[in-house]
Formats: C-alpha cells, sequence, structure tokens
C-alpha cells in the first residue's frame, strides 16, 4: 500500500511542476516573446542528466566476471505480486538433459508503472532439486521523488520454478 501511495505523491508532484512550467512559459512569451522562451526551455534541457540507471536488458546473475552464458534449451519463469501495479518476475534459465536441469541463468525484472520506485537485483543463485529449480534473489527497492533517490531497501525472496511442464486435466 505504501508503495502506491508512493507513486501517487510522484504522479501529483509531477502534474503539479508541469502546470508551473506552462504558467513560467506563457509568462515568458509574454515578456521575452516565443523564440527566446523556446531558447531558454532548450537551455534547460541542456543540463538534463542523460544516464540511464536501469539497464535495458537485465543482468544475468548467474554470470562469472560478467562474461554472457549460453541459455541452455530451458527456461521457466515465476513472478510476485509487489503491489497492486508492479510485478517482480524471476527467470531461470539452464540446460535440461534427461529430467536434470543444470541453471544456467537468472534474471529478475519489474513490470508496471515505476514511478517513484526502483527495484535492483544484486545477487541470485539458482539450485536443481527434484523436481523443481529453487531460486533466492536478494534487490535493492530504491524510493524517488521526482527522480531523486531517498531511502533504500533491501528485499529477498526465494521461490521455485516447476522444471517440467505442470499437466492440467
Amino acid at each position: 500500500m505504501e508503495t502506491i501511495a508512493w507513486t501517487a505523491l510522484n504522479v501529483i508532484l509531477l502534474i503539479l511542476i508541469v502546470y508551473a512550467w506552462i504558467k513560467v512559459l506563457a509568462v515568458l512569451r509574454r515578456q521575452i516573446g516565443i523564440g527566446l522562451a523556446a531558447l531558454f526551455l532548450l537551455s534547460l534541457s541542456a543540463f538534463r542528466s542523460s544516464s540511464n540507471s536501469s539497464p535495458d536488458l537485465s543482468e544475468n546473475l548467474l554470470a562469472t566476471n560478467n562474461r554472457p552464458t549460453q541459455s541452455g534449451n530451458w527456461s521457466n519463469y515465476r513472478y510476485t505480486q509487489l503491489n497492486p501495479v508492479n510485478k517482480l518476475f524471476f527467470l531461470v534459465e539452464g540446460k535440461k538433459d534427461q529430467g536434470t536441469v543444470q541453471p544456467t541463468g537468472f534474471h529478475v525484472t519489474t513490470s508496471g508503472l515505476l514511478l517513484g520506485h526502483e527495484w535492483r537485483p544484486i545477487m541470485g543463485s539458482a539450485t536443481f532439486s527434484y523436481p523443481n529449480v529453487y531460486y533466492h534473489a536478494v534487490v535493492l527497492h530504491d524510493w524517488k521523488l521526482l527522480g531523486m533517490k531517498l531511502y533504500t531497501t533491501t528485499e529477498e525472496y526465494y521461490g521455485y520454478v516447476p522444471s517440467t511442464k505442470s499437466k492440467k486435466g
């Protein structure tokens, strides 16, 4: 519940800032003209940070020395509902041979509206014990206000993914 309230606070502040900028641009347009107002806006965007703290692809938590590994011929996933808006996904990849799975990849990703939050995996492990692959992940949860990190918590997640397809009948 706290994560939804925090996201709502970020949305409200963002709306207020956009409203304030519209008013400021209206005053600038009246005082100095549209050309100089546009130049002022472009100069402000030049000071904006272009670094992205989240990578495009999730890193393999089982890879050593950041070397890419082959994913193998098997994969399965589970997810945890963090709140009504966000999910944390755990993807395990491996090589399957005669019912035994050797985990070679473990990825943790998020989905949903992440305004005011960032979940970053820092370590993980995956182990096969028939009939499941058990995983453990440690994730940093950053609480942000307008993009600035205010507080960080550490969260641990344990679970399993089945190594066999479930039969429904």
